[in-house]
């Protein structure tokens, strides 16, 4: 008996607890990617901060710095985005007049941050701002207080796009065994194909944990993720058809 005709015979409740199996493997894996490589970027970010940009102090809606303004910041000005300070009385006009060539953008003016992106131009008053520090140290702070919850709430996210994705793969996907099993006349139910579905998504989600792990890009171990369980699929139309002609039933078997 050929291995997709064990696929067929397995219970269906077991192939349901495989893909509720899929749904948390695959999970796991994204997040064992994503967390750290998020983290990394965070620290980072905190890091360089001292480096880059002066400490700044938001009080009572108004915003200063102790270096020479107006500042900018032309490390970023490589990659298309213009940042600027400049917290002197009266500034704003100028923060406008900084932007007006610039794709995207920000500047700090003493009363708001003005922020540009495609071409539209949003002001956002520091009266709504809390009093805060900014530099190395207080990003740190911020980010080991609130990195945890984030991380929660990625899970739950995480954990919810699985939930929808990999049913809705399972019922497209299931299509291939059912309808190539038919153009060769072998008996399947579409249940039936939803089994072998079911099952064949087993190693792609292994391998598709492995690559995120390894680092391998989203759209790269995301193709290759599909290639292998379609792959796997239509080898199991292959398995059917091979079983049903070595059962004696050749001659009825035939392209439709």
């Amino acid at each position: 008996m050929g291995i997709a005709r064990l696929m067929v015979r397995t219970h269906g409740l077991v192939a349901a607890l495989i893909v509720v199996v899929c749904i948390g493997v695959s999970s796991w894996g994204l997040m064992s990617a994503l967390v750290p490589k998020a983290k990394q970027v965070l620290e980072g970010v905190a890091e360089q901060y001292d480096t880059y940009l002066p400490e700044i102090a938001i009080k009572n809606g108004h915003a200063s710095v102790r270096v020479e303004q107006p500042f900018r910041l032309d490390a970023l000005a490589k990659e298309g985005v213009f940042v600027a300070i400049d917290t002197r009385e009266g500034k704003l006009k100028d923060a406008l007049n900084y932007l007006k060539d610039a794709k995207t953008g920000l500047v700090l003016t003493r009363d708001s941050l003005v922020v540009k992106n495609e071409n539209q131009i949003r002001i956002l008053p520091l009266k709504d701002f809390p009093d805060m520090t900014v530099n190395s140290a207080e990003i740190r702070a911020v980010i080991e207080k609130y990195l945890p919850t984030m991380v929660q709430w990625v899970w739950v996210l995480v954990i919810t796009y699985f939930l929808f994705a990999k049913p809705i793969q399972l019922l497209i996907l299931g299509m291939i065994p059912y309808f190539g099993a038919r153009s060769y006349s072998v008996d399947l139910t579409y249940g039936e194909a939803l089994k072998i579905s079911s099952l064949a998504m087993v190693p792609p989600v292994l391998l598709d944990v492995l690559l995120n792990l390894l680092g391998t890009s989203l759209a790269g171990s995301f193709v290759l993720y599909f290639a292998v369980y379609i792959g796997l699929l239509i080898l199991s139309v292959w398995d059917l058809v091979k079983s049903a002609r070595s059962a004696g039933f050749g001659d009825a078997i035939h392209p439709s």
